[in-house]
């Protein structure tokens, strides 16, 4: 439908109120007002070129019902597309130069669900857009286009402010000059890439050409590409990037350097190599050489916060100034590797991964670790030295093996040797074993816990070789005296009942050439609906204790820990107000005491 035609001159015409429906009777354009001057000597050659083309105040709505349906633009393709079996007769249309002033353009999905916390590309709503275009030559195997200028709004927040370039490719290279992106706080720019064919190629392509010291430059502040990520809303800190580009055949390189603007809180310098002709087939061969990353920590508290507001930034980052990274990234079909080194003022940390499809093999050495000052104890804890091994499958069934080695670990100003840590851990097991062979520290511990199983659900067994408290700076804690001793302990399901044994075997001490202990002692607790039964049987002790313990000196929270931890626990709190049924019952019958 059009409101009203207006001849201007001889060749150029104003069409008013203008409005284009689709196949189901939905508006699919509506324009106040389109100009459009021809050329009509080309009309007798069957061409309809459009010299000048200018669009007011126009409005579209696109949509589709599904990802694989078609749009409700698609009439209009088709009717202009000639079929292949017959040479079309139909006008020629060409448009040199293009104008747009407020155009709306709404996308829909119909079937997807909408998301306007970032760009949703299955709902978009462009609004204020603004654009120049001259269109100088189009063909099958070459084209001259110049784009002045495009701006434009979006509902989730992105704003371009302009964008810019011209683009001149032929069968033997193609040219883009003076490319420029605005945000309301960011540039990007770049002043010319030439890309050379080595033969004449019958149809336009602009991805196998090669090109060399091609330099884009930018001006980055994270809250502008907030419509990608809308955590970056609060980051407010520029940045300044550079970059060196060169393609030759299938490799496309690329040198980076990245810098905070305002201070020296960020520095980055990298290199990459990429096959741009397998990532096409959806195949990465990437290799990254990752020079130089210093990162303060204040900087890096910053983005902590940002991209999880909720959770509070670890209290380590207010103990380390500067981390500092560097290291190598290579990427071969399904396999990635990884070598580099992560150091601070208090750390200094060697790494080397390897993935290759769902299988992980890791080695990180732990060359010098403050542990004291990291984690503010340096009176109790000092440097840690050794080296942890991960192996495993990530993927469905997943299972990590994980094997530690602590070659020295100061504890009270005493260098422990020999630690040895070994877990494995699977969802239907985590099975955990620590040795220590010290001098004066042997200690074997094996530990099984087993979230799913409805009979034993923790397992534990421990033989204390010996422990010499004085020689380890622990006299204060256990006395001069050496110790020995065995320890086992289970818990066992049958909901809504809570068994729990634990036994210790063999202790010994030996105090100024006198041996203390005993042979056995074990602690059995029974535990349903709050009533408990624990009973101690030892040669030298026995009791029984039972009670109820509803709500009594148990913390709701270290109860609702404990159940989300074994899922086993009956609920044992009531719902009703607090106060109303706080109580508890303990009865305890001493029959035995001969260590008296």
């Amino acid at each position: 439908q059009v409101g009203d035609v207006h001849f201007v001159t001889f060749n150029c015409v104003d069409l008013k109120d203008i409005v284009l429906l689709d196949q189901q009777k939905d508006s699919l354009l509506r324009a106040q007002k389109i100009t459009a001057q021809l050329n009509i000597s080309d009309l007798l050659q069957k061409k309809l070129v459009i010299r000048h083309l200018d669009l007011f105040n126009t409005s579209c709505h696109l949509y589709r019902e599904s990802p694989h349906s078609a749009f409700n633009f698609q009439f209009i393709v088709d009717s202009l597309s000639s079929s292949d079996q017959k040479e079309s007769s139909g006008l020629q249309l060409m448009i040199h130069t293009l104008m747009i002033r407020n155009l709306c353009v709404n996308y829909d999905c119909l079937s997807e669900v909408r998301r306007r916390d970032h760009l949703d590309f299955n709902h978009l709503s462009f609004r204020q857009v603004d654009a120049d275009l001259r269109i100088n030559h189009v063909a099958k195997d070459s084209v001259n286009i110049r784009l002045r200028n495009i701006k434009l709004k979006e509902q989730c927040g992105l704003e371009l402010r302009r964008l810019a370039c011209n683009v001149v490719a032929g069968p033997s290279s193609a040219v883009l000059n003076n490319f420029e992106l605005l945000l309301p706080n960011s540039r990007i720019a770049l002043s010319r890439l030439t890309a050379r064919h080595a033969t004449p190629q019958p149809k336009l392509d602009v991805v196998h050409g090669d090109f060399s010291d091609v330099n884009l430059t930018a001006e980055l502040v994270p809250k502008d590409f907030s419509f990608l990520l809308p955590s970056l809303r609060t980051l407010d800190e520029p940045y300044s990037l550079s970059a060196r580009l060169d393609k030759q055949h299938a490799a496309l390189s690329a040198a980076v350097s990245l810098a905070s603007r305002t201070n020296d809180n960020v520095r980055l310098k990298t290199s990459a190599e990429l096959n741009l002709y397998q990532l096409l087939e959806k195949e990465l061969n990437l290799s990254c050489q990752l020079h130089q990353l210093e990162l303060a920590s204040a900087e890096l508290g910053e983005w902590l916060t940002a991209l999880s507001p909720s959770k509070p930034l670890p209290p380590v980052l207010e103990r380390v100034d500067r981390l500092r990274q560097t290291g190598h990234l290579q990427c071969r079909g399904d396999e990635l590797t990884f070598q580099g080194e992560t150091s601070c003022e208090q750390a200094l940390v060697h790494e080397n991964i390897r993935l290759l499809k769902n299988r992980i093999h890791a080695l990180v050495e732990v060359k010098q670790l403050q542990l004291g000052q990291l984690l503010d104890s340096p009176d109790l804890l000092g440097d840690v030295a050794g080296q942890v091994r991960v192996e495993g499958t990530l993927t469905h069934p997943t299972a990590l093996d994980f094997h530690s080695t602590l070659h020295d670990m100061q504890f009270k100003g005493y260098h422990y040797k020999g630690i040895e840590l070994g877990v494995h851990f699977s969802p239907e097991e985590l099975t955990a074993t620590v040795d220590v062979n010290d001098p004066h520290l042997a200690v074997s511990l094996q530990g099984r816990y087993r979230p799913r199983s409805p009979q034993e659900v923790l397992n534990l067994t421990a033989r204390l070789h010996q422990m010499q408290p004085g020689k380890l700076n622990l006299a204060d804690d256990y006395g001069e005296a050496s110790l020995s001793a065995q320890f086992s302990a289970s818990v066992q399901a049958f909901s809504p009942t809570l068994l729990g044994r634990i036994a210790v075997r063999d202790l010994s001490i030996n105090d100024a050439g006198k041996t203390y202990g005993f042979d056995s002692l074990l602690l059995s607790t029974r535990l349903r609906n709050g009533l408990f039964t624990t009973r101690i049987e030892s040669d030298i002790l026995e009791g029984e204790t039972s009670g109820n313990v509803a709500l009594a000196d148990i913390p709701a929270e270290l109860f609702q820990m404990v159940k989300g931890e074994l899922d086993v626990l009956p609920s044992i709190f009531s719902d009703k107000k607090p106060g109303n049924d706080r109580y508890a019952f303990v009865d305890f019958k001493l029959k035995k005491a001969d260590f008296l």
